[in-house]
C-alpha cells in the first residue's frame, strides 16, 4: 500500500512505522500538487513541515526568547517566500491577497512577545533596581 506521493505507507509486516508515518503526515497529496504548481521540489516538504511544528513549539515554550525571535523572522521568511513563489508562478495578486492577515498576525504576536518580555520597571528582560542608577 502506498500514498499518492508514492511513499509507502506501510512496512513489511503492516504495521506502521513512525518515520513513515511521519512523513506521510509532512506529504500531503494537496501540498504535493501545490509545491508542484510553484515548481518547488516535494523534498522540501518535511523539512517545511518540521521546521514550522519545532518553530511553533519553541513559541509556546515559556523560556528561550532569542531562539523565539528566530522563530518569528523563519516564519516571517517562509511567508514572504509563499508570496514571492505564488506571483513568480504566474498565480493572481488575488491568489496572495490574504497574504497581509498572516503577517499581521505574525507582527501582532511578536510585538505581545516583545511587551510581555519588557514589562514596566524592566529593560529587556531584568529588572531595573533603582537604587543603583547613577
Amino acid at each position: 500500500m502506498t500514498l499518492e506521493a508514492g511513499i509507502p505507507a506501510r512496512s513489511e509486516s503492516g504495521k506502521l512505522t513512525c518515520r513513515k508515518k511521519a512523513l506521510s503526515f509532512l506529504k500531503v497529496p494537496d501540498a504535493i500538487v501545490l509545491f508542484k504548481h510553484l515548481n518547488l521540489p516535494a523534498y522540501l516538504l518535511p523539512f517545511l513541515g518540521t521546521a514550522k511544528l519545532l518553530g511553533c513549539l519553541t513559541l509556546l515554550l515559556p523560556k528561550y526568547p532569542r531562539l523565539k525571535e528566530w522563530v518569528y523572522a523563519g516564519l516571517t521568511f517562509d511567508l514572504t517566500g509563499a508570496t514571492f513563489c505564488a506571483l513568480a508562478s504566474g498565480d493572481s495578486p488575488l491568489t496572495v491577497a490574504p497574504m497581509p492577515i498572516g503577517f499581521a498576525l505574525i507582527a501582532g504576536s511578536y510585538i505581545y512577545f516583545l511587551k510581555r518580555r519588557t514589562q514596566p520597571g524592566e529593560v529587556a528582560g531584568k529588572a531595573i533596581n533603582p537604587g543603583l542608577a547613577a
